[in-house]
Formats: C-alpha cells, structure tokens, sequence
C-alpha cells in the first residue's frame, strides 16, 4: 500500500516539475529515451506476434474457412434439390389435372374421405 502511494507522489512531481522551464531539457532527453525504449519494445512485441500468435491463428483461420465453404456448398445443393422438387411436384400436379379431367380413377394418392 505504501509502495503505490510512493509511486503516485513520484508520478504527481515528475508531472509538476515537467512544467517548469528548467527541467525543460531534461525532460526531453528522458522523452527521446523512453521513445527508443518503447519503440524496441513494440518492435519485440510485433516480431512476437507474427513468428508465433500470427502463424497459428492463421492456419487455423484457412482450415475452418475450408471447413465453412464445404458446408455452404452441401447446404445450397439441399435447397436446391429441394426448390426443384418441389417445383416439379407443383408442375406434374398442373399436368394432371388439365390432362386427366376425364378420368374416373380415384386417386389413391389422397387417403379416402368417410
């Protein structure tokens, strides 16, 4: 708890004395150090990211891609087996009733009314 108070009275003087105009050399000698520190560590962080996270992800990303496609594919083809059906039931329907109007037949396709 102490260690934290510490630091937040640190940070409060760095930020008061970084306003006064002697300190103003100072300050950006330490800026440009902190800027070549951080630069080096993002730069770490990048090479990081891509030689071990990036590769992985990646992979991973094309195989269920691969995976997603092949599935959207067999789903179109059920669809439109499916449309085509019924399109071709409705079709045969229309046939047989313009071209089967004589017939006496019943239909024993339909279950037979009581």
């Amino acid at each position: 708890m102490i260690k934290y108070i510490v630091i937040i009275g640190l940070i409060f003087l760095v930020l008061i004395l970084g306003q006064q105009t002697f300190f103003k050399d100072i300050g950006r000698e330490y800026i440009g150090r902190v800027q070549q520190w951080g630069s080096g560590l993002w730069q770490s962080a990048q090479d990081y990211w891509s030689t071990h996270i990036l590769k992985k992800v990646t992979s991973e990303v094309e195989k269920r891609q691969n995976i997603a496609k092949d599935e959207i594919k067999d789903q179109a083809k059920q669809v439109t087996q499916t449309v085509w059906q019924k399109i071709k039931g409705y079709f045969v329907g229309i046939f047989n009733s313009v071209f089967n109007k004589g017939s006496t037949e019943p239909d024993t396709t339909q279950p037979a009314a009581q």
